[in-house]
């Protein structure tokens, strides 16, 4: 496409590019945020913290959710242990690794603020460490 297409009827093109470079490149950012109340344990699954941090931007979170010292029982596996608060839920489904042998997901696209434990360990699954980071929509 020649020049003169792109830049009919502005007269000085250039210098409004350079001036407004510095949004070039960058999203709205609204400040990160920290909850230390992320969501409610059921079934018996415990930890000793659970937080979540989130930038928000324009229309969309990136969500980082943490576990320090998750504890998941046996009669837990396989079963829900954590309902996230609505304005952190996934918009999509999510897996995430939880240690060597266990897995944390979402179970289906209607259920996405409840998290399930699988495992292929056969006693209660203690002292997990571990986070994951997703983008929620929010519209």
């Amino acid at each position: 496409m020649p020049v003169s297409t792109i830049t009919a009827g502005q007269k000085d093109w250039l210098t409004t590019l350079n001036n407004n470079s510095n949004l070039i490149n960058k999203l709205p950012v609204d400040g990160k945020v920290y909850l230390n109340n992320a969501g409610t344990f059921v079934n018996g699954a415990s930890a000793s913290n659970i937080a979540c941090t989130y930038a928000q931007f324009n229309g969309f979170k990136v969500v980082n959710l943490y576990f320090i010292n998750l504890t998941v029982p046996a009669g837990a596996f396989g079963k829900k242990i954590l309902s996230l608060a609505d304005n952190i839920k996934p918009t999509n489904p999510v897996a995430f690794v939880a240690n060597q042998e266990s897995f944390i997901n979402t179970s289906n696209s209607n259920a996405l603020n409840d998290l399930y434990f699988w495992t292929t360990a056969s006693g209660d699954q203690k002292f997990i460490n571990t986070s994951f980071t997703y983008v929620r929509s929010d519209n």
